[in-house]
């Protein structure tokens, strides 16, 4: 890959206060620290659970979630910063996190009664050609990994300070598998902005650049200023490199 290509720079994992309970930045707040630390694009990926704010209201429940997200974009219109839908979203099974991309506000609405359900069954309804599964921060303490029949990979590098994700155990189940790797700061709370990012040759502009580009694997991971290059497919075949290749 040559490096100088990617010059695009997005954050795939974000929270926002009050959308996310354990978050403490304001959305707009947020925002305006990734415009000042140079990037094109963010990912606001808020928790969507079982157990969320006013969750036994579904109205109130996805307007007040979406709030932040709105919040966000204003300020990104601002800051000229992309800001973009995701969500991290739980069911009652177990405590396991998925990241979802290529999505837009009218998924809060059916992805709101599969709360209670769990991932095998959102999975088969909700995965496709323009959506993107992964799990979050699969070797964390208190998860449980998902087939990866359910998914389409799995954050490898997660940079949340205050857990131990086990990344080199991520990135060789992810090498192992050839699934879709992406890196994420995981932000809640100030001084962990901007931790990493991934790299592309287009500025990604909404949910479904994100899914496209994922899909593709025509991306580089920056992880604390260190560039490493996803599992790519070449005819089918894994190379042998992938992840664990460092690029310059």
């Amino acid at each position: 890959m040559e490096r100088s290509l990617y010059k695009y720079r997005t954050e795939l994992h974000a929270h926002t206060s009050p959308a996310s309970r354990c978050g403490h930045i304001p959305s707009a707040e947020l925002v305006k620290i990734y415009s000042e630390k140079g990037y094109d694009s963010m990912v606001i990926t808020n928790h969507f659970t079982h157990d969320m704010e006013y969750v036994q209201d579904k109205r109130k429940c996805i307007d007040s979630y979406l709030a932040d997200f709105y919040t966000a974009a204003e300020a990104g219109e601002r800051y000229s910063l992309n800001v973009i839908l995701g969500a991290e979203i739980r069911f009652s099974e177990n405590w396991n996190d998925y990241l979802v991309y290529g999505i837009d506000t009218n998924f809060f609405e059916n992805a709101y009664e599969y709360l209670n359900a769990g991932i095998c069954e959102f999975s088969k309804d909700f995965r496709g050609e323009d959506i993107v599964l992964l799990q979050a921060h699969p070797f964390r303490d208190g998860m449980e990994r998902t087939d990866i029949k359910y998914l389409d990979g799995i954050e490898v590098f997660n940079m949340h300070p205050g857990h131990n994700s086990r990344i080199a155990m991520a990135a060789q189940y992810a090498k192992s598998c050839g699934c879709i790797a992406i890196a994420g700061s995981d932000c809640h709370d100030y001084g962990c902005e901007g931790l990493c990012a991934i790299l592309t040759k287009e500025r990604l502009k909404d949910s479904h650049d994100v899914a496209k580009a994922l899909k593709q694997r025509d991306y580089l991971l920056d992880v604390g200023g260190f560039l490493v290059e996803p599992p790519m497919y070449s005819d089918g075949v894994l190379p042998t490199a992938s992840l664990n290749t460092f690029v310059k």
